[in-house]
């Protein structure tokens, strides 16, 4: 199994979602979409919210993503109706769990290409996201995708999609 971040911008989540790869013996795949691996500072929160897995389970870090680019079954986390519960889904060894970005989900083209789709059941609830005082993307115009829908933290959704995984003797 590998997972694949597709645009994941905040640090804190990438290097919370590095540290649970780790433990899980996951490898990782990183579209760095907003290039946040091109700042210092950035990388240092990756490295202190990774518990430093950053430096002992490095990830792949690419600047383009293509559906080419990936092997195994695509796998993409989703809030949608219809996508398959995350603790029933049927995970393989050569699965790349897509994960994607914090506003807008995994992108068009990886989304139509994959093979299943997967969620972690939640309650049903409208929970709005309030304006943030130090968003992600403080350059942002666009509305957030699904807004009010109930989501779990992208980092907290990849770790739990991945333990599920680990449960079912996949892992380790």
């Amino acid at each position: 199994m590998r997972l694949v971040l597709c645009g994941v911008q905040s640090p804190i989540n990438i290097g919370m979602i590095l540290r649970s790869a780790e433990i899980y013996r996951v490898a990782v795949l990183i579209h760095d979409a907003y290039g946040v691996f091109s700042d210092k500072g950035k990388v240092r929160t990756i490295s202190d919210f990774g518990c430093g897995a950053l430096q002992r389970h490095p990830p792949s870090i690419v600047k383009t993503l293509s559906v080419s680019d990936l092997r195994g079954r695509l796998v993409r986390s989703d809030t949608v109706a219809g996508a398959q519960s995350h603790l029933a889904f049927e995970w393989q060894a050569g699965d790349s769990l897509l994960i994607g970005n914090e506003y807008d989900g995994v992108p068009q083209d990886l989304a139509a290409a994959s093979h299943a789709s997967v969620t972690i059941p939640m309650p049903p609830g409208h929970f709005p996201k309030p304006e943030s005082f130090d968003p992600i993307d403080s350059e942002r115009a666009a509305r957030i995708a699904r807004q009010g829908m109930p989501s779990l933290n992208t980092a907290v959704a990849a770790s739990a999609m991945i333990s599920a995984a680990y449960a079912r003797g996949l892992l380790g």
